[in-house]
């Protein structure tokens, strides 16, 4: 699907759907999926699986635990920073490639990898689901992984966006940096993987930049991903990144997730609450800002031929 004809599906699906179902795509309806909404022809929940080396087992709606559903298995690849010692575009391809054939198979419809933060630390906890220290080594090879994921209708989502590189606060350590370096290291292997990758999706780091937590800072969610780089796509927050309603959203933010119940800033789904409809109404957010975020969504969705 071109991405004129998935925001063409995307605008009329949109057009269907009241205040409160727009709210209700931009936040989890559980702790790894998204609402259906049928009579807007969305007659599936969107699932997401959580690796870049394998199809995740089958979680509970509201834990982090799995579900222990019979057949639940899927091919262990090996780990990011194992595959970036290839330096092997073509192999990182055919990673993509597998991942995605797999998750299809499975009825998952959005990979929560490739990881590209740079290993600036060996003490990091999340090293091995990033690729390099090396900003264009780790650019191009998840750039070629998206599109092995991507070609089979599945969302590649680069991940952690961005200098999410330390383990010690990693919850809120407030990154200082100067524009060279912040270009240069931090930024370049996300440019790459969006504009040479296409990734249709991206999560957004629990850390601030300049004392913005992500999910509220709108000079890397608008001026740097969709003004900078033109991306057209969904951004999810890490699970438990989302830190406010109205300053979130005006600041550019996606779809909150976090482990199901604790979903409650944009939509709670255990009390089918819409605190940012809510905020539309007091006139704290701009409806156009939630037509906008929806439709994001809704776009990759189309991309993924899901509508």
């Amino acid at each position: 699907v071109s991405d004129d004809e998935a925001l063409r599906l995307a605008r009329e699906t949109l057009a269907k759907l009241s205040l409160e179902e727009k709210v209700s795509l931009c936040a989890g309806n559980g702790t790894f999926t998204l609402n259906a909404i049928p009579h807007a022809g969305i007659m599936d929940e969107w699932y997401f699986s959580d690796n870049s080396s394998t199809v995740n087992a089958e979680m509970n709606r509201w834990t982090w635990g799995a579900s222990g559903a019979k057949g639940d298995e899927s091919t262990m690849l090996p780990s990011m920073s194992a595959l970036a010692s290839t330096w092997n575009v073509e192999l990182a391809r055919a990673h993509g490639d597998v991942l995605g054939s797999e998750a299809a198979h499975r009825g998952k419809d959005q990979m929560l990898g490739p990881g590209v933060n740079l290993m600036r630390t060996p003490l990091c906890g999340r090293n091995w689901e990033y690729l390099s220290e090396d900003p264009c080594l780790a650019g191009d090879l998840a750039a070629a992984m998206i599109r092995g994921v991507q070609s089979h209708d599945v969302a590649a989502c680069v991940k952690h966006f961005c200098l999410n590189n330390q383990e010690n606060d990693r919850f809120r350590v407030d990154v200082t940096v100067d524009d060279r370096t912040l270009n240069e290291l931090y930024l370049e292997p996300f440019r790459r993987a969006i504009v040479r990758g296409g990734a249709w999706t991206v999560m957004s780091a629990y850390n601030k930049y300049n004392g913005d937590f992500i999910s509220e800072n709108p000079f890397l969610q608008r001026c740097v991903l969709r003004e900078r780089w033109g991306f057209k796509g969904q951004i999810v927050t890490d699970w438990g990144g989302q830190r406010s309603c109205a300053k979130a959203a005006k600041a550019g933010c996606g779809v909150e997730m976090d482990m199901g119940g604790n979903i409650h800033h944009l939509f709670n789904p255990k009390e089918k609450k819409y605190p940012l409809a809510d905020a539309v109404r007091r006139g704290e957010v701009c409806e156009a800002t939630v037509n906008d975020m929806a439709l994001r969504v809704l776009w990759v969705m189309a991309k993924a031929k899901f509508l």
